[in-house]
């Protein structure tokens, strides 16, 4: 489900390097330190996500394996 929405941040690092590169090779300074900026603040978006993902794969495993237990808990007690 998170994987998803890991994808624009990702893309969009991509195109900010690209664009970054090119500004860089005309000399644009500016623009450089504009892109910069734009890409500590997605890359840090980027690892939100990937932190939030981790938890919700942790969580979602541990939940499945309480479950499974659970039910292996009253099929012992059922069937002694």
């Amino acid at each position: 489900m998170i994987s998803a929405p890991l994808r624009a941040p990702n893309y969009e690092i991509a195109a900010y390097e690209g664009l970054r590169r090119m500004a860089k090779a005309m000399g644009e300074d500016k623009a450089v330190e504009l892109l910069d900026a734009n890409l500590a603040e997605e890359k840090k978006a980027l690892a939100t996500w990937a932190i939030a993902a981790r938890v919700s794969n942790e969580s979602t495993t541990a939940i499945a394996n309480e479950r499974t237990c659970r039910l292996g808990c009253y099929a012992k007690l059922a069937n002694p």
